[in-house]
């Protein structure tokens, strides 16, 4: 897993080594290891997940929306739609789309929303393109659709764990690209294309921290309290074990609140956590184009699971996360 390590013990017991996960308690599975090594180079144990059948797998896996959007879409293509030579539907068709995806009189942003659904369909290769005999791009239903629809697990699992993928990938690639450096860059400006590459790699790490340590506290949790406010899973990354937040950290707080919060919008398309997400009215106050007023920068301060008393309150706190049982670092699983 990318990011940095969990609070862990300074010192193993020698006889610890060689034990296995279950020879522990379950508290002492956190941040278990040696002594003589680097805690950013240890793997971090967490409760294992117990999985249902495979068949209960794929059927949850095909009522997650966004799958059933790609599997829709596939289906409607059926037996050839006309595309572009870059695989793209043509105005008349992406409305088309949106309206067999449920919007009656589709708006600009649900036919962007369907465009989103029909580009994972092909990178999932449910949705094929190329060139006719006679010069025409086409599009055509993928192979493995017939296996999908008749909810074949081996089909169906495969499918979603790519998409899952896909999904946490781009998730992190858009909350990296800051417009005013990609349309400020020449093509081949190395300098602006490492930047890029740079922040890329910190919000994938930031994101599969945010996981691991909602996976964690959600698995510590009592019943009934497996939901995190984003406020408090955002002071967990930030604030140091046993310290009260100043007024740099809650910035930073609320900084990786609006960077984290689309993100795990992106990942709750696909079942892999429950997101309520922040209210956009929130940051109408905050600049003139209504944007977030800022960005999280990594400040190398290690995760905590104790959130500390004065987490941060106030309407962003609304947000919420819970974690399904597929935001686990070691195990992806649809809700």
């Amino acid at each position: 897993m990318a990011g940095r390590s969990r609070n862990t013990p300074d010192q193993q017991p020698s006889e610890a080594e060689g034990l296995l996960p279950a020879d522990y308690d379950l508290a002492d599975l956190y941040g278990a290891q040696s002594g003589d090594e680097d805690p950013d180079d240890t793997a971090v144990l967490i409760p294992p997940i117990d999985l249902p059948s495979d068949a209960e797998l794929a059927a949850a896996a095909l009522a997650v929306p966004l799958i059933a959007r790609v599997v829709a879409l596939a289906r409607w293509v059926a037996p050839h739609r006309p595309v572009d030579e870059h695989g793209d539907l043509g105005e008349e068709d992406r409305v088309r789309a949106a309206r067999m995806l449920g919007a009656e009189d589709p708006d600009e942003d649900e036919v962007v929303e369907a465009m989103r659904a029909w580009a994972l369909a092909c990178d999932l290769d449910l949705v094929e393109t190329g060139t006719t005999d006679e010069g025409a791009h086409v599009a055509i239903p993928g192979p493995d659709l017939a296996a999908v629809e008749a909810g074949e697990p081996a089909a169906v699992l495969g499918l979603w764990f790519e998409a899952a993928e896909l999904v946490r990938e781009l998730a992190a690639e858009a909350e990296s690209v800051d417009p005013e450096v990609v349309e400020g860059s020449e093509s081949d400006d190395s300098d602006g294309l490492a930047e890029v590459e740079d922040a890329r790699e910190q919000a994938a790490e930031i994101l599969d921290e945010a996981l691991h340590v909602l996976y964690e506290t959600t698995a510590f949790a009592e019943p009934g309290a497996e939901t995190v406010p984003l406020g408090v899973l955002a002071a967990l990354l930030v604030v140091p074990d046993g310290q009260e937040p100043d007024e740099e950290m809650l910035g930073e707080i609320t900084d990786l609140m609006v960077v984290l919060d689309p993100m795990l919008g992106d990942l709750a398309e696909l079942g892999l956590v429950e997101h309520r997400p922040i209210d956009p009215d929130l940051f109408e106050e905050g600049t003139e184009d209504g944007r977030p007023p800022s960005r999280w920068t990594p400040t190398g301060r290690s995760p905590r699971r104790t959130p500390p008393a004065s987490a941060p309150s106030g309407s962003p706190r609304s947000a919420s996360t819970r974690c399904a049982s597929g935001c686990s670092p070691t195990a992806t699983t649809p809700r």
